[in-house]
């Protein structure tokens, strides 16, 4: 039942203004795509910087739902949702009841979860698919640890989960890479089945290997001039300064990795909707938190311990070192992929300390503070204007008032386009 309430606050906190604030560039364009045939979404989508598996969701339901900020956004609350009962199961797969409860509630809570559980684009959907792979990949390993091979729907389900994690956003790729190096460590200390996971590998390989074809024949037909110009402004990876220099101080216009490091502790933890001065020590008492959970938690053990700070590190790494979009608004989405596996840690602390003498002292004081901080950041989130989504539509209302009938509108820069579509009549 703790698991079912913590879903409803979940929902509450979830669905609470998700339609009042307006449509931001990207949440439009969204919109825009989605409205074309589905050819046209697989070909232009096969060319950008995304899959299309969240605008042919949108195709979908749009023309059922409507197009209201409401309706756009609504599949993004429903998987942000479905997120938190997922991340309970996971805890409890691992580390018993009182970890997957207390990882619930922590993502319930979470001003990150939240700001993209009301954002019309593909990240909630890619945070959830990426924890269902995880889901199944546990219980097939853990089936295999106990002597029992895993039955055929927890491979069905792994294939079809990841492959669909891969179609939402390339950076769950990094969550799989996870997998498969608690895999190889398996194979190399204990022997374990190699195999079967082969033959899991191949089906994936299967499923995406279309779309990596049309993505190839996509970036193949970009012009070479504005593809050149995309690899100068985008990726953040290394230059002739030394990986090490690069890792350390980012490149020209771009971030280091502590500065990759430092934001997610902040955007997963206290949040960047707290305006708090001590947000970073905040930040700094969650990693205390997790340490405690990592030195005196007796399960899960330290193997998957060790696996669940890999998930969390490697996309952190992996993603600059390959290249993201630095440059892009709140650029840290792109990274959220490694924050179920931070909300674990943190809750195996939580139980640590909630098993203590103290522990009803210890448990009201952590768990007051967690909701007041989280009541904090999600009141600025909400209500105040500098946190939340820049408001257009107070603009374009004034254009449509002036606009005579022989005007030509300029919109500059191009990139404010699909709002401009969205809500100018």
């Amino acid at each position: 039942w703790l698991a079912v309430l913590v879903s409803l606050l979940a929902f509450g906190t979830r669905v609470y203004h998700l339609g009042s604030q307006s449509l931001w560039a990207d949440e439009a364009k969204s919109v825009v795509v989605s409205s074309w045939p589905l050819l046209s979404i697989i070909a232009e989508q096969a060319s950008h910087e995304h899959p299309p598996l969240h605008y042919l969701f949108l195709h979908t339901l749009m023309p059922l739902a409507g197009r209201s900020e409401f309706a756009v956004r609504y599949v993004s609350l429903f998987l942000g949702v479905l997120l938190v009962p997922l991340l309970y199961v996971v805890g409890k797969t691992l580390a018993g009841e009182r970890v997957g409860v207390l990882a619930a509630l922590v993502a319930a809570l979470s001003p990150f979860y939240v700001r993209f559980a009301q954002e019309g684009r593909m990240y909630s959907l890619a945070f959830f698919l990426s924890l269902l792979s995880t889901y199944f990949f546990l219980q097939i390993v853990l089936a295999g640890e106990r002597s029992r091979p895993a039955g055929r729907g927890w491979s069905l389900g792994w294939v079809l989960a990841t492959a669909a994690a891969l179609y939402s956003h390339y950076f769950t790729l990094f969550i799989v890479v996870a997998q498969m190096v608690y895999i190889l460590v398996s194979w190399l200390r204990r022997r374990a089945p190699l195999k079967p996971w082969l033959w899991r590998a191949l089906g994936l390989g299967l499923l995406f290997l279309p779309w990596a074809l049309l993505m190839v024949r996509g970036l193949l037909s970009v012009d070479p001039a504005l593809r050149t110009g995309a690899v100068a402004a985008a990726p953040n990876a290394p230059l002739s300064g030394g990986i090490l220099a690069t890792l350390l101080q980012g490149r020209a216009g771009m971030v280091s990795l502590p500065v990759i490091l430092r934001q997610s502790l902040i955007s997963f933890g206290p949040s960047d909707f707290a305006g708090l001065e001590a947000t970073p020590w905040l930040a700094l008492g969650f990693v205390l938190v997790a340490v405690a959970g990592l030195w005196r938690a007796p399960r899960p053990a330290w193997r998957w311990k060790l696996w669940l700070i890999l998930v969390f590190c490697l996309p952190l790494i992996l993603g600059f070192l390959l290249g993201f979009p630095a440059n892009r608004p709140f650029w840290i989405k792109y990274f959220g992929v490694a924050s179920p596996a931070f909300y674990l840690l943190v809750a195996l602390g939580l139980a640590v300390l909630l098993s203590g003498r103290y522990r009803w002292i210890a448990g009201a004081v952590l768990i007051a503070g967690m909701i007041g901080l989280s009541a904090l950041s999600l009141h600025h989130y909400y209500r105040e204007a500098g946190y939340g989504r820049y408001d257009i539509r107070p603009h374009i209302e004034c254009l449509e008032a002036a606009a005579l009938p022989d005007d030509a509108l300029l919109i500059n820069p191009w990139t404010h386009f699909p709002t401009f579509w969205y809500y100018y009549r």
